[in-house]
Formats: C-alpha cells, sequence, structure tokens
C-alpha cells in the first residue's frame, strides 16, 4: 500500500471511527456519572434513572444520528421540514 493510499484511508475512517468510539465508551460513561450526581434516595432510583437516560440515549442513536451522519444539508433540511408539519 502507498503512502498516498494510507493517507486517503487515515482520513476517510478516522472520522467514523471517532464517532464510534464516543458512542461505545465516553456517552455512556458521561450518562452513568451524571446520575451518580443526582440526589436519589434509593439505589433503585438511581438505576432507574441511568436506565431512562440510556434509553434515550440509545433513541437518538439509533434515529437522530445517522440521518444527520450524511451530513448534508438537504438531509438536516428535510427533517426539520418533516417536524413543521
Amino acid at each position: 500500500m502507498e503512502d498516498k493510499d494510507l493517507k486517503m484511508f487515515i482520513k476517510e475512517y478516522s472520522y467514523p471511527l471517532i464517532v464510534v468510539l464516543m458512542n461505545s465508551g465516553v456517552l455512556p460513561l458521561a450518562v452513568y456519572y451524571i446520575s451518580l450526581y443526582e440526589r436519589h434516595y434509593k439505589r433503585s432510583y438511581r438505576e432507574k434513572s441511568i436506565l431512562v437516560k440510556s434509553f434515550a440515549f440509545m433513541i437518538i442513536n439509533t434515529m437522530f444520528i445517522p440521518t444527520f451522519g450524511t451530513l448534508s444539508f438537504n438531509t438536516i433540511n428535510k427533517f426539520i421540514e418533516a417536524f413543521k408539519k
């Protein structure tokens, strides 16, 4: 593999790799630590809070992130127009 091909490969796949690492590692940890700093009377309430936040995180990841992943303005405009109706 040539040096040019390697640079193109790194440039093309570095952004998706960063997004995958953030979605699988950093953001679930953030949800966990945010729930730890909330005041809960029982451990089950804290776990429920983590569950609700994780569910919302998964819905956003599944539905909205792929929509905006194309980075085209036409997709974003169509998405906004769909919610205006």
